[in-house]
């Protein structure tokens, strides 16, 4: 996020000062067009940290509408890293019951606190056979896996009910072994649909694109309907960037998202 402190010769005044969300790199100043910063404005009730996760908002967003979630239906939500976080609340925007799937303790409890109706350790759940006791034996309506691991996505497809959804928005690298088609997959004649930003499902196509999935996430959270702020577990000095990625890298349980603030 960042403000316009400076125009070109023909654009609009009114741009000078204003709030503008995007993608740039991470670095002091950046120059963009005019069309492009006039579409990326933030809403003027939303602080200025919310506006880091109008892109990643988009990714959970998208990941939501691959799910073609309906009012009743049980979600579960793989992975309650920020994605999952987001995914989660959006869920439960669209009518759903939702259950959150996390290894980390402290992310399973945020999760709850921001309204997700169940959470479970894998460690020491059998995830599908919880869900099923929540479904009445029927398994969730859909199962969105948005952690990058194999092990999680194979979880979601033993966990939907039979002709069901599973939407793979996470970003998996190297072989997923963990993942046995032979079993549920097959069986049970599951849908593995892939989510990813550079595209929306094609029937939505003529009314979705990434911008207006930021501009909702944002506009959400101006409404009080999403909880972005609750996500930030440190805020860091551009000038110590160093220091965040080892933090990062060091994986420590109470990291979530870290911000790089450029204001000092």
């Amino acid at each position: 996020m960042g403000e316009v402190t400076d125009i070109g010769e023909g654009v609009d005044a009114a741009l000078l000062g204003r709030r503008v969300w995007g993608a740039w790199g991470h670095r002091t100043t950046a120059v963009r067009p005019a069309d492009w910063a006039k579409a990326r404005l933030m809403p003027d009730a939303n602080d200025d940290v919310v506006g880091i996760f109008a892109k990643i908002g988009a990714i959970a967003l998208n990941a939501v509408l691959d799910a073609d979630l309906h009012v009743g239906e049980t979600v579960a939500v793989f992975g309650a890293g920020v994605p999952g976080q987001i995914v989660a609340q959006l869920a439960r925007l669209n009518g759903a019951r939702v259950v959150v799937v996390d290894l980390v303790e402290q992310r399973r409890d945020l999760a709850r606190r921001l309204g997700a109706h169940e959470t479970l350790d894998p460690r020491q759940t059998d995830v599908a056979t919880r869900l099923k006791e929540l479904t009445d034996g029927r398994g969730a309506d859909v199962a969105i896996e948005i952690s990058g691991s194999y092990q999680a996505l194979h979880d979601a497809v033993r966990s939907v009910a039979y002709s069901s959804r599973v939407v793979a928005a996470g970003f998996y690298q190297a072989g997923g072994t963990p993942i046995r088609l032979g079993e549920e997959f097959h069986h049970n004649r599951v849908a593995i649909v892939g989510s990813q930003i550079s595209g929306v499902a094609p029937a939505l196509q003529h009314r979705w694109d990434e911008i207006r999935m930021s501009q909702t996430v944002l506009e959400l959270e101006a409404g009080g309907s999403l909880q972005l702020a609750p996500l930030i577990s440190h805020t860091v000095a551009a000038r110590e960037a160093v220091s965040a990625f080892e933090m990062l890298d060091a994986a420590d349980s109470d990291v979530l998202q870290v911000v790089l603030d450029y204001r000092a």
